[in-house]
């Protein structure tokens, strides 16, 4: 199931046998977009909230585009993947892993953009679920007893292994969820633990007055530790944010 965020009332559905329909909430009625070849087993909204993607058992991934503003509604099988998708996510690119214990980054066409291959590494597993911070600029995946953090470099353009944490009897990780803020990251396991981790870059103290969090290269949450107030600061172009000026205690 996926949820695009510019389509309140609509909610996107994959079936066993294959079919992604789109269930309207006004109308409690549903309509299927198209269909695959084998079951639907993962689905993820594209940032902007006009596209999604499906995983499907066989391996391949379809691509949706709304056609709002007058063009016209179309899907076409985006990539391959190696394996049955089980972990799908849009961020700035689109990622997808499975059960080889490969993450790939595909770009635009299609095409493999990065493969991070920890099939060498006999503590790793299948990986089993994912998550994408707000800006688009990280991914968070899960496994059993672990899970990776994947990030954009801002100068390079790359993508890049930045955290790995092993969690001693974590057992397998079945949701992941970030904070709207990007401030911290949600975790389920399949024991029914749900833990909650910090996942800023770094934070800073500015005269005492303000706290600064930097959630992203491109994203800074600032607080007001006399009022608690909080603001986000934000590059609208996804740029690194170098320094923050505080002008008259504002």
């Amino acid at each position: 199931m996926a949820w695009p965020s510019t389509r309140q009332a609509d909610l996107i559905c994959g079936t066993m046998d294959g079919k992604v329909r789109l269930c309207q909430l006004k109308s409690q009625r549903s309509s299927t977009l198209y269909s695959g070849d084998s079951m639907t087993i993962s689905a993820s909204p594209s940032p902007d909230g006009t596209a999604f993607v499906t995983g499907h058992m066989d391996g391949s991934v379809y691509r949706y585009h709304f056609g709002d503003d007058g063009a016209a509604a179309a899907y076409s099988r985006f990539c391959v993947h190696t394996c049955a998708p089980t972990c799908l996510a849009w961020a700035e690119s689109i990622m997808a892993a499975g059960s080889d214990s490969r993450v790939t980054f595909y770009d635009e066409s299609g095409s493999p953009e990065r493969t991070f291959d920890h099939s060498d590494d006999p503590d790793s597993h299948a990986l089993t679920a994912c998550a994408v911070n707000p800006g688009g600029e990280s991914v968070v995946v899960g496994a059993f007893d672990e899970f990776r953090v994947f990030s954009r470099s801002s100068r390079s353009g790359a993508w890049e292994e930045s955290s790995h944490q092993r969690v001693p009897h974590l057992y397998t990780v079945t949701a992941l969820a970030w904070k709207p803020d990007g401030s911290r990251v949600t975790l389920g396991s399949l024991c029914g633990l749900a833990d909650m981790y910090d996942a800023c870059l770094k934070r800073v103290l500015y005269k005492g007055r303000f706290e600064f969090t930097h959630v992203s290269p491109s994203q800074v949450i600032v607080k007001r530790l006399s009022t608690g107030a909080r603001i986000v600061l934000r590059s609208t172009f996804n740029y690194e944010i170098g320094k923050i000026r505080v002008f008259r205690d504002r």
